[in-house]
């Protein structure tokens, strides 16, 4: 996308930074939970989710370097080595707790769980919308224009590689992924 990007000369452009971490960026953590609590198998998203969370930093590194509004190549590894020492310290300390408060989880602390993870959702959709709200009264086009972006980029790859795998398509679909792209779309759409 950077090469594409480039040909079009936009990498110094506002649009070339949300772009590129829409598609630098993990899986959001929240997708398996949403999936097991519509009743679907979790695990597709989870995979993908713990995937993306590893690769982050491999896939954080190239954007950080080549966008010139981020700097040189010395910021770039310094900022994904940040973040790799953030990823390790969260997941450490993630599976820590999970280990020594539930190491064995019944069906009362899975809903439990699924409760906080609704709930938690519910908190962060109302305050990107207290954000949102001025931006849609005030310019409409803008929310829109950033939307319609979110809504191409995200759709169109996916489009590109259902059209791409052929037959391996039907193998590859599921709640979890769909739910999982869909929220990355919506959560792209209020850069700007």
């Amino acid at each position: 996308m950077l090469g594409v990007l480039a040909l079009l000369g936009l990498l110094d452009h506002p649009i070339a930074l949300p772009i590129v971490l829409l598609l630098a960026a993990p899986a959001v953590s929240s997708s398996p939970s949403l999936t097991q609590m519509t009743g679907h198998n979790p695990a597709p998203a989870l995979r993908l989710m713990i995937l993306g969370t590893v690769l982050l930093p491999l896939t954080a590194l190239v954007p950080f370097w080549l966008l010139p509004t981020l700097g040189p190549l010395s910021e770039a590894i310094f900022a994904t080595g940040r973040l790799l020492i953030v990823i390790i310290i969260a997941v450490s300390l993630a599976f820590e707790l999970r280990g020594l408060f539930l190491p064995k989880p019944t069906e009362t602390n899975l809903k439990a769980i699924d409760g906080l993870n609704a709930f938690v959702m519910r908190v962060v959709i109302v305050g990107l919308m207290s954000a949102v709200s001025p931006v849609i009264n005030n310019t409409p086009f803008i929310f829109f224009y950033w939307l319609a972006i979110a809504f191409v980029v995200n759709y169109g790859l996916q489009f590109v590689a259902y059209v791409i795998l052929g037959k391996q398509r039907l193998k590859m679909t599921g709640l979890g992924i769909r739910l999982l792209l869909a929220i990355e779309t919506f959560l792209c759409s209020w850069w700007h």
